[in-house]
């Protein structure tokens, strides 16, 4: 079998340039206002691009064929490289966001408001919403008659890795526009700091 074929390649590969795509947006539009949180958001998806080339290497190595040393393949190879990824996640995702949350929150600054804020915060929303699908697809597809729970418990760990982190990456948006939100009505840059926190344990929890 080759990784096109594979149950978690489409979901990964997806959320793989996906994030990508998003993660460059987000620098930018971090870089011209100056949002805590929006910078944030920009970690959060460069961690979950990360985390999706670590899971195709796993799923890759996976493939391998059995030998001498491994007589019964190399199948485990994937949920080896989904413990990397997930610490990657912890430590750079979760960690690096944390820190400069609470940064800003000892140290608040003025948010540059302007429209590049919200046609990447759109534009992120549109992404993340299809790669969740793909992924929820991918679930539903693996497991036709299960649950939402049973699927999770019993689902190829690439696709539940992909899934579960989509669905966090859509959950961060909607709090970075909940955050900055707040932020331009109260007047209150500390807002954009506590959405940076809430991003970090979403990370955090995610890994």
């Amino acid at each position: 079998m080759s990784i096109w074929q594979t149950s978690g390649f489409l979901p990964a590969i997806t959320a793989l340039l996906g994030n990508a795509l998003v993660t460059a947006s987000k620098f930018i539009a971090a870089s011209f206002s100056g949002s805590s949180v929006m910078f944030s958001e920009a970690i959060h998806s460069a961690a979950d691009t990360l985390n999706q080339v670590l899971l195709l290497v796993g799923l890759q190595r996976s493939l391998k064929a059995a030998d001498d040393r491994f007589e019964y393949g190399y199948g485990n190879e994937r949920f080896i490289w989904a413990l990397i990824s997930a610490c990657g996640i912890f430590f750079l995702g979760a960690g690096l966001t944390a820190y400069h949350g609470l940064s800003s929150l000892s140290h608040p600054q003025h948010i540059e408001f302007n429209w590049i804020i919200i046609v990447v915060l759109l534009f992120a929303g549109i992404v993340e919403s299809y790669t969740f699908y793909v992924a929820a697809r991918a679930l539903a597809k693996d497991f036709p008659t299960s649950t939402l729970r049973e699927r999770i418990k019993s689902s190829d760990s690439t696709t539940l890795a992909v899934f579960m982190e989509d669905a966090v990456a859509v959950f961060g948006v909607v709090v970075a526009i909940i955050a900055i939100g707040l932020s331009y009505i109260t007047g209150n840059p500390l807002w954009d700091a506590l959405g940076s926190l809430v991003v970090a344990l979403l990370l955090g929890a995610t890994a």
